[in-house]
C-alpha cells in the first residue's frame, strides 16, 4: 500500500507539473486566457497556470472523498482512467507531430 501511494504521489506530481506547462503554453498561444501566463518571479515556473489547473482537481478529489469513497476505491477507479487519458494524449501528440 505504501508503494502504491508513493507511486500515485509521484505520478500526480509529474502530471500536475506537465498540465501546468501545457496550460501556460496554450495561454501563450492565446487559446486560453492571458491571465494564465503568470510566471513565478523567483522560480520562473508557470505558477498561475499550475494553481488554476490543480485547484479544480483537488476540489473534485476532495468532493469524491467527502461522498464516502475510500482512497483505495478512488485509486482503482481513476487508475484505469489515467492510463487511458495518457494514451489519448500520446496519440494526439503523435498526430500533431505528423503535420
Amino acid at each position: 500500500m505504501i508503494g502504491a501511494s508513493l507511486s500515485l504521489f509521484g505520478c500526480s506530481l509529474g502530471s500536475i507539473t506537465a498540465l501546468g506547462r501545457v496550460v501556460y503554453s496554450l495561454a501563450a498561444q492565446q487559446i486560453l486566457p492571458a491571465c494564465l501566463q503568470g510566471i513565478h518571479p523567483r522560480f520562473g515556473t508557470p505558477a498561475t497556470a499550475i494553481l488554476c489547473s490543480t485547484l479544480p482537481l483537488l476540489l473534485g478529489g476532495a468532493a469524491l472523498v467527502a461522498t464516502g469513497m475510500s482512497p483505495q476505491t478512488l485509486y482503482s477507479q481513476f487508475g484505469g482512467l489515467s492510463v487511458l487519458s495518457f494514451l489519448l494524449v500520446y496519440a494526439l501528440v503523435s498526430c500533431a507531430a505528423l503535420r
